[in-house]
Order: structure tokens, then C-alpha cells, then sequence
């Protein structure tokens, strides 16, 4: 047997010691876990290629230059010119016996090393600059329709909570990186290829990551990039300005003049052609401050003293400043005055304070605007430096005040500075006279008298407030990637997902092969009898040896409104699975579990019917609240129908509508589900179907577990399932050979190999194998199935989710749409109360009341109906009782224009469909003024060509001024009813009143009766 160690290229002859070597694919037990080949401790005594590789680790004299016992070194081992484990060793330890020094080794085969390569690595490590891209409508709309799998999309969803679902901006959608340009990116900048039927599938390629927040926040580096804070290094004394005009600014303009970037040494250098090596350095030797710096583009300029922003933002300033103000008298009175303020006979000094104006001025062009006002106090220091009259100057030193701006929108290419205005005392004076106390509070402003000297060390910086980057900005895909995600997580979360086998190309060392269980396993069959060790134990388990009674499939639970709910009600996370082994002798659960959380899908009654993923937080009052969503999965859809349109960025008159929505979710399609993205079948909806004319729900039970993972679960749990464990005689070569993809034939059965323990191609003796023989099940078949809200189940007795029952009755959401609901099957209807079954109401239909009415139909505005089952009514402001309509009041108002004008008629009601006439009950009159100079009759009749009349108006009403009475029924006989037509007031003669301002008010009681 010739074997030799391949150890970072170098070829080492194996001289002693044995090699056991295992290799496994995955544990009964532990079904979720991807195994690999590994061995023990290998024993590798030294000579020089082994000193050279390991650089003598054995003395403690030497410092490691290359080799580095913490990271992986690449490895093989050859026996008899077979590989049989490729891929990393890690040094453990060195012996030194009586001189002899041994290294001690352990290797791990490649899929190990795979995920040795990643552990340490975030997604956001990954390099996807190439998809970085202009946040704007076109490229959200592009997205749309742009081919799947690759780069970026954006979905409609419900992050943050809204209150508006028919006007979309740019800033409500957030792109959404394809889950197989993690795949890709990972595993490509890990050195590796693959061939995947699965990655490669419409399916797979459908799978998004969302961006799970509400705004797209800067980093902290870009944050900064957008900021300065300079200093003075020396004094610059100015006049003090009148800011009546704000153009005198720039005679008082401070200039702060020293950035002391480390920047700004960096690009001197590098012009020179030089080489920064270490900045710390250069601080040390250079007197360099890191607490001092300009904008990435140096938009502070040191040599103006001028802020010019290159885009525009919301900012605010802060700074120190220390200043000398220094006072000349130009006039003896002024210097009373101001003195006065503090030193007077009848001053309070208490009162008193003093304050340098200090403007913050923004310049375009030709035009100045005071932007902010701060007020700097010199107050003590104005009262320990009384002002001194002509010749000698006052010198009000040493003042030190920090100031700050409130927030301030700074426009790009405008000039911004700080400028001094006026110094201003103020004070309080109480004069007693015989007359009482007089309180008088001088107040006085000067500038021509005072110089402001600003000191070195001040300083003037900004900070940016506007963190969220801003629509057209490049969206940096760094800033959309989940922070905190490592990459082994997410291609382990994926594996686990899908229950998915690696295994890795023969011929090419760094292509894997990545499939799911149904398509990793093949019909190859090979016989191993002959191999088969009998002097050794053979043993036959049940699959009794099982160590779990239950599995759980579930995903992480977050505090989003819809998951925090649903936990809350069913104690689980939205889509979990709880599987019960049927095993009275373990109790123990086993957990399959990702990173992602789910998303459960939403509608909001009344308002349209877009369904939506739903990453709503919100606080304890049931208010929005910003915050971030774990990582969740959801599957791209595409352009879906919607029956309601809605704008994207609508500006008049171009309102951009749209008649389908860029729609993600678990769902593939919830309104013709055939694929759900969960582990299973969620108890509960939060969305319906009752907009429009679409009211069947229908979902399917074609989820995760079903597909993936049920026909393995029901294989390893079956009772006659069992695990053979026995001895065979391995060479090197069936070592490597023996595979966890065929079908293996011993004694009468075939087994599917699971584990290889401890093989020594040295010692002359049988290996231990582990093998699993389960009873073949039939593959899953999924079915759809309708859900009313009530109890159904699936053929496997799978309970059919109910429908949205947290928000109805008593959970409703606070928004304007919702109804308070006690009945199954209810339609549409907003800010509505309904106590009936199968009821149907418009989408936008609005305070209905509808109780013990099953079967009714409510399409308008503020309907009563009372115990009326199977009652339909199209006008607004209805009410039935019993099935009675109930009965209505028409007011009708008449001013002398038309009073004066009857023969030309009145409409008073519409007409009514075929099968309805109105009855007159009753009705009352009141004339509004003088009596008629001839009175004549007014009719209500039928606007049909009969014009039977239903009532009339006595022309003796119109003999008495302010005349009131009741109208005048007339006969109604079975033959005189008028099926659909209107009322209308008409006379045969017009009348006249003297008074010119006569009017009549009527009225009309009246009932439709439908037959």
C-alpha cells in the first residue's frame, strides 16, 4: 500500500501511523445537517519538506513568516494513486519525543472546506457594485419586467405601515436583491462553480431578499464623507455688519481656514506620485488631527471660508467660538446708553443681557438670505468691561460660546458662511414717580462701534440630518444587502430550506453538485454481498432508534404586527409545521429551522384588491414605527392584475396609472396559488378577495415541506424503515467510489449508505458502514383547496387556513377601511357592521348596517337592513325592516323662480327599475310667504306617459299667506300602478305672488314596494 500526504502541493511519503478516514452524508437524527469526509488524527513524523511547510512551528526561537496554524492549508490523501479525501488539514498540535518531532493533523474533505471558506464572511463582504444603480421610477419600472434570477427588482410591499394604497413614489418601493445572486456570489468569490437542476429552475431563480426597513440609510463612512468640521488657526478681526441688508454679510465673514485632513496629505502625496503607507505616521510626525476634516470633495473651501455643497440636503451647524469684541466710541450718548442697560441708578440688572448676532447666510449669485440667527451671550462679560468713552477702546476678551443651527436645506452650488451683525444690550429700568412705578426695558443695537475678532481655535462644522439617501441617488447595493447575515447562514438556511445534497464534480475539484433529495439520489444499483463482513457484527435497527418525537419546521419569529399576532394567537410562528412521530417511546423535538422570518400576506377591506407582503411595525398605540425586519425570503411573482388602479408618482396632469402591481410574497400567485414559499400550511389569512368581482380564495398546499422534505420524514419515520449496520472490506479505491447517491444491494434488499467510519487502507482489517433502508413513498401530490373562513381540510387532513378573523370581529386595525364583521362569506363594505352570512357589498360602500340578513346584497352608501334576507339595494340611504322597505322622507324646496314656473315640471324622484313604483303615504306643506294673486293646483304624478297622479296641492292652499296643511292622496287602484317611473310636480297653470319672494316647501312621505 503505497499512501502519501499532499500537503499545500508538496508531496510527503506516509511512513507510520494509521489514517482513519470517515465520511457521511447527513444523520437520521439530525436530517437537517450536510456532512463530509474528515479523518481523525493524522500523525506526520518531520523531515524537511514537512519542517519547510510548517516552518519549523516546532521552535519557539522562530516567528512564523507564511505558514499560519489558524487558517486552512489545502490537503489530500493518495492511496495507491486514489484520492481519498481532498480537501483542508489544520496543524493541532507537535510532539517532540527524545528529538523526534511529530506534527499532528486533522483533515476535513470538501464540502467542509466550502463552508470553512465562507464562515467568516457577511453578505455584505460580497462585491455587488455592478448592481448598484440610480434610485428612480424608471429603474423600478424596468425591474418589472427585466429577466429573473440575475441583479435586482422591486416589489410592492407593505413596509412601515401606510395609510395610502392607490398613490406609490419612488421612495415606497425598495429594490430586492434575487436570492441566486447571493447563491452565485458567494459561491463564485469562493472559488467554487456548480451544476444545479434547482438553482437553475424558473422557481429558484423567482426567490428574492427584500430590503426589510423603511428607509434607505447612508452608511456611517458616507455619512461622514457629507461633513466637515474646520477650525481657525489664526485671528481675523471684522466690523460688525447691519444685516437690514444681508448683503453686508460678506464684510463680516469669518473664515475658518484649516481642515488638517489627513485627506487632504493623502492626495498631496499621491500627486507627488508618492505612496500613503501608514497615516498614523504621517499624524504623528505632521501634527495631523483626525478631529478636523472636509468633505470627501473638499466642499468647504479653508481659503474662502465658504460652505458649497455639491447636492442639496438638510443639515444643521454647530461650532465654538472664541472672540474678542473691542468698542470705540463714535458717540458719548451711545456709550450712555448701552451702559445704562446694567450700570443705571433704576436699572435691574438682573434683567440684563447682552448678545453678539451671529447669521448664518446662504449666497446665489447675487442674492443673500439670512438663513438662521444665533444669538452669541457675552452678558457677564459685558457687565464685568463697562464701555469706556473716546479715546480708549473697550476690550470685551476671552469669550468662548458654542452655538448650533436648527435644521437647514441646504441647496446644491450655494455659498454658505457665518457672518457677525449688531451687539445688542438690553435691559430694565423702574422709575418711581408720585404717580407709581414706571417699568421701561431700553433695548439697543449698534454695529458701527464694535470690531469681532475671531481667536484661533474656533471651530465650524455640519452635520448631515438627512440620512436616508434621496431619490435619483445611486443606490449603493452595500446599503440593501441584511446586515449581520453571514454567508455560510444564508447557503446553510437554503440548504435546510429546500433539503438540498452537495456533492462535488469528479473531474473538476472546485464544481459542486447541488440538488434537491429527489434528484441527488439516483436508481443506480450496485451489489456489495460479496464485501460484506460475516464474522463481524450485523445489525438491524427499526427506526425506533430515532432519538426525536416531533419535528418542527419553522422560521425565525419577528415583531412586525402580522408575526407578533400570530404568535400570539396560536403560540407558533406563521407557516411552522409541528410533526408528532408515532413513537411512544421519545419525547425529544428536533428543529429544522432557517435564519429568514416569514411574511404573511395582507389585503385592506374596501380599499382594492392588491394582496401584499406585510412588514407593518408598529407601537404600543398601534401607530407606525420605523424599524428593520429580519431577513426574510418571498417569491417574485411579476405584474399581476389588479382591478383598482393606482398611481406611481403621479404629477397632473400625467398621473402615471397602473392597472397591475409588481407583486412578491410566499405565494407564487395568491390569487391562482400552485406554490407556497412557507414550510406549511398557515392556520390563519390576513387577506381576502372582496373587491370587485373576484370572491373566490383559493390556496394551495404545495408548500416547502410537502415538496422537499415530506416523502424523506415519512421514509425515516416508518415503522419497517430500518438501519443496517455491518463490516465491509474496503480498498482505497471502493473507499472513494461508495457514494450517497446509489442504491446498494445486500441480502435481499437495497440500502442507501449513509456513513463510512474510521476506514484504514493500513490495517488489514473490514470498515464499518451504516446504511438505511426505508419503504418507498409516493410522491406528493398537491391539491388547492377554497377557503370561506370556515373549517375544511385537505385530503391529508391538513386544516384549510381560516380567513382574516384577528381583524373581524374585534380586532380590527384602526384604519378608516375596516368593518366590524360577526358572519362568514361578507363582501367589500368599509366602516360597516354586519351580523349576517354571505353577504355582498360595493368595495367602497360605507356605513352599512346589515344584521340578520343573510344573502343580501348592499352596493351603495349608509343601508339599513334588519332581518331582510336575500334584499338587494343600489341606492344609498335605504333602510328594510322585515323585508319592508322602511319608509323615506323627500324634501322638496321650492323658490319663487320655479314656484312661479310649475308648467314647465319638476323631477322630484328618479325613476325606478321595472319591477318597483313608489307609494305617497303622507306628506305636508307650508307656504313661505304671501298667497297666490290666482291660486292653481300642483300635482305630483307619475313621469310616464299617464302622468297618473299620486297627490295633489288644493289651489285653496295658496288662498292664505303662511299657509301649512297635508297633501291631498289621491285613489291608487291595482290598475294604476306605475312600474319604474318617477315623480315629478307640474300644474296646469302657472301662478304669481305679489311679493316676488314667495316659496313652498314640501314634504313627501313615500315607500318603494318591489314585486
Amino acid at each position: 500500500m503505497v499512501i502519501e500526504h499532499i500537503i499545500a502541493g508538496y508531496s510527503i511519503p506516509h511512513n507510520e501511523g494509521a489514517i482513519p478516514l470517515t465520511k457521511e452524508a447527513y444523520d437520521v437524527n439530525n436530517p437537517q445537517k450536510r456532512l463530509t469526509d474528515y479523518s481523525k488524527t493524522i500523525t506526520i513524523p518531520e523531515n524537511r519538506i514537512v519542517n519547510q511547510i510548517f516552518e519549523h512551528a516546532f521552535d519557539v526561537n522562530i516567528d512564523l513568516q507564511t505558514f499560519n496554524p489558524n487558517l486552512k492549508t489545502s490537503y489530500q490523501i493518495i492511496q495507491d494513486g486514489i484520492t481519498a479525501i481532498d480537501g483542508y488539514c489544520q496543524l493541532r498540535s507537535i510532539s517532540n519525543v527524545d528529538g523526534q518531532i511529530n506534527y499532528e493533523i486533522q483533515a476535513t474533505g470538501k464540502v467542509g472546506d466550502l463552508f470553512e471558506k465562507i464562515k467568516d464572511k457577511y453578505l455584505q463582504d460580497l462585491n455587488l457594485s455592478s448592481l448598484d444603480h440610480a434610485w428612480t421610477s424608471t429603474n423600478i419600472e424596468n425591474s418589472w419586467t427585466a429577466a429573473i434570477g440575475q441583479g435586482y427588482v422591486y416589489p410592492m410591499i407593505d413596509i412601515g405601515g401606510r395609510t395610502q394604497y392607490d398613490i406609490w413614489t419612488t421612495k415606497d418601493f425598495k429594490p430586492a436583491i434575487y436570492l441566486k445572486q447571493y447563491i452565485d456570489s458567494i459561491l463564485s468569490e469562493a472559488g467554487y462553480t456548480y451544476d444545479s437542476t434547482f438553482f437553475n429552475s424558473d422557481l429558484f431563480k423567482s426567490l428574492i431578499i427584500p430590503y426589510g426597513s423603511g428607509k434607505i440609510l447612508l452608511d456611517n463612512a458616507a455619512i461622514l464623507c457629507r461633513e466637515f468640521n474646520v477650525q481657525k488657526t489664526s485671528s481675523q478681526t471684522v466690523d460688525c455688519q447691519d444685516f437690514s441688508d444681508p448683503a453686508n454679510s460678506a464684510n463680516s465673514l469669518l473664515a475658518f481656514n484649516d481642515d488638517s485632513s489627513l485627506s487632504g496629505y493623502e492626495k498631496r502625496v499621491i500627486a507627488d506620485g508618492g505612496v500613503v503607507e501608514a497615516l498614523a505616521c504621517a499624524e504623528a510626525a505632521f501634527d495631523f488631527s483626525t478631529d478636523f476634516f472636509n468633505t470627501c470633495t473638499d466642499e468647504f473651501n479653508t481659503l474662502t471660508g465658504k460652505y458649497i455643497p455639491t447636492e442639496s440636503n438638510k443639515m444643521s451647524f454647530q461650532g465654538v467660538l472664541n472672540f474678542d469684541l473691542t468698542y470705540n466710541e463714535s458717540n458719548s450718548l451711545t456709550t450712555k446708553s448701552l451702559n445704562e442697560c446694567h450700570t443705571g441708578p433704576d436699572t435691574d440688572s438682573s434683567y440684563f443681557n447682552a448678545n453678539v448676532d451671529l447669521y448664518l447666510v446662504q449666497k446665489i449669485g447675487t442674492s443673500y438670505t439670512i438663513k438662521e440667527k444665533l444669538s452669541l451671550d457675552i452678558t457677564d462679560k459685558a457687565i464685568a468691561n463697562p464701555l469706556q468713552p473716546s479715546p480708549t477702546p473697550t476690550i470685551i476678551d476671552n469669550n468662548s460660546v458654542s452655538f448650533v443651527t436648527g435644521e437647514i436645506d441646504i441647496i446644491s452650488g450655494a455659498e454658505y458662511y457665518l457672518a457677525v451683525g449688531e451687539v445688542s444690550y438690553n435691559g430694565k429700568v423702574q422709575i418711581n414717580t408720585g404717580l407709581g412705578v414706571f417699568t421701561i426695558l431700553p433695548s439697543y443695537k449698534n454695529f458701527t462701534d464694535f470690531e469681532f475678532t475671531l481667536k484661533a481655535d474656533s471651530t465650524f462644522g455640519s452635520k448631515l440630518l438627512e440620512t436616508e439617501i434621496g431619490t435619483g441617488d445611486t443606490i449603493d447595493t452595500r446599503l440593501v444587502v441584511p446586515k449581520e447575515i453571514k454567508q455560510s447562514d444564508l447557503l446553510s438556511s437554503v440548504i435546510k430550506r429546500f433539503n438540498l445534497y452537495l456533492d462535488y464534480d469528479e473531474i473538476n475539484a472546485n464544481k459542486l453538485i447541488i440538488e434537491t433529495r429527489e434528484d441527488f439520489l439516483t436508481d443506480n444499483r450496485k451489489n456489495l454481498e460479496h464485501m460484506v463482513d460475516r464474522s463481524k457484527d450485523y445489525n438491524i435497527k427499526p427506526m425506533g432508534a430515532l432519538d426525536a418525537g416531533r419535528f418542527i419546521f419553522k422560521d425565525q419569529l419577528d415583531k412586525d404586527n402580522l408575526n407578533d399576532t400570530y404568535n400570539k394567537v396560536n403560540d407558533e410562528v406563521y407557516g411552522q409545521l409541528t410533526l408528532d412521530v408515532q413513537n411512544d417511546f421519545l419525547n425529544a423535538d428536533k428543529v429544522i429551522t432557517t435564519l429568514f422570518a416569514p411574511t404573511p400576506l395582507e389585503s385592506f377591506d374596501g380599499v382594492n384588491d392588491r394582496v401584499l407582503s406585510s412588514m407593518r411595525f408598529v407601537d404600543k398605540d398601534n401607530k407606525p414605527a420605523e424599524a428593520t425586519a429580519k431577513i426574510r425570503l418571498l417569491y417574485w411573482g411579476g405584474l399581476l392584475d389588479t382591478q383598482k388602479t393606482w398611481f406611481f408618482n403621479p404629477i397632473f396632469p400625467t398621473l402615471n396609472t397602473k392597472t397591475q402591481y409588481p407583486y412578491a410574497g410566499h405565494l407564487d400567485n395568491p390569487y391562482n396559488p400552485t406554490f407556497d414559499l412557507n414550510w406549511f400550511v398557515p392556520r390563519q389569512l390576513y387577506y381576502n378577495f372582496s373587491y370587485g368581482n373576484k370572491f373566490t380564495l383559493n390556496y394551495s398546499n404545495n408548500n416547502c415541506y410537502n415538496i422537499y422534505w415530506k416523502k424523506y420524514i415519512e421514509e425515516i419515520t416508518d415503522r419497517n424503515s430500518k438501519i443496517l449496520e455491518c463490516f465491509l472490506s474496503l480498498r482505497p479505491q471502493d473507499y472513494r467510489e461508495l457514494n450517497f447517491r446509489d442504491n446498494y444491494y445486500i441480502d435481499g434488499s437495497y440500502w442507501r449508505l449513509l456513513k463510512i467510519t474510521d476506514f484504514d487502507a493500513i490495517a488489514e482489517q473490514t470498515t464499518k458502514c451504516v446504511f438505511l433502508k426505508v419503504e418507498p413513498k409516493d410522491a406528493f401530490v398537491s391539491e388547492v383547496k377554497v377557503v370561506n373562513g370556515g373549517i375544511g381540510d385537505y385530503s391529508d387532513d391538513t386544516p384549510v387556513p381560516t380567513g382574516d378573523l384577528l381583524r373581524s370581529p374585534n380586532g380590527n386595525n384602526g384604519k378608516t377601511q375596516d368593518r366590524l364583521q360577526f358572519g362568514d362569506n361578507v363582501k367589500g363594505g368599509t366602516r360597516s357592521l354586519v351580523a349576517s352570512n354571505n353577504v355582498e357589498q360595493g368595495i367602497e360602500a360605507v356605513n352599512n348596517l346589515i344584521v340578520g340578513s343573510d344573502n343580501s346584497k348592499a352596493f351603495a352608501d349608509n343601508v339599513t337592513l334588519i332581518n331582510s334576507p336575500y334584499t338587494e339595494t343600489n341606492r344609498p340611504n335605504e333602510a328594510y325592516i322585515n323585508g319592508l322597505f322602511v319608509e323615506k322622507l323627500q324634501n322638496v324646496f321650492l323658490p319663487y323662480e320655479v314656484l312661479t314656473s310649475l308648467e314647465t315640471e319638476l323631477q322630484i324622484l328618479p325613476p325606478l327599475p321595472a319591477d318597483e313604483f313608489y307609494q305617497i303615504t303622507r306628506g305636508y306643506i307650508r307656504l313661505n310667504g304671501d298667497m297666490a294673486s290666482a291660486g292653481h293646483k300642483i300635482d305630483i304624478v307619475t313621469d310616464d306617459v299617464d302622468a297618473h297622479i299620486l297627490a295633489e296641492i288644493p289651489s285653496s292652499f295658496f288662498s292664505t299667506d303662511n299657509n301649512v296643511g297635508y297633501l291631498t292622496l289621491g285613489s291608487h287602484t291595482e290598475a294604476d300602478i306605475h312600474f319604474g317611473s318617477g315623480l315629478k310636480l307640474t300644474t296646469n297653470t302657472n301662478m304669481s305672488f305679489p311679493s316676488g319672494t314667495t316659496t313652498l316647501t314640501i314634504n313627501i312621505v313615500y315607500r318603494i314596494i318591489k314585486l
